[in-house]
């Protein structure tokens, strides 16, 4: 659960400074995907790692 690569247009649309989106780290994911669609995008990327 690394972030690897985030277009830097990112932080601008949701809000965010580049420091603020680098800071997120591995957290960036679970704080701005709604929590009812995290468990599918995390069994997703298991599907996708497989």
């Amino acid at each position: 659960m690394a972030n690897e690569y985030v277009n830097r247009k990112v932080g601008a649309v949701l809000g965010y400074s580049d420091k603020e989106i680098q800071d997120f780290g591995s957290r960036l994911l679970p704080t701005l995907c709604h929590p009812e669609d995290l468990e599918h995008v995390l069994a997703h990327f298991t599907v996708v790692a497989n």
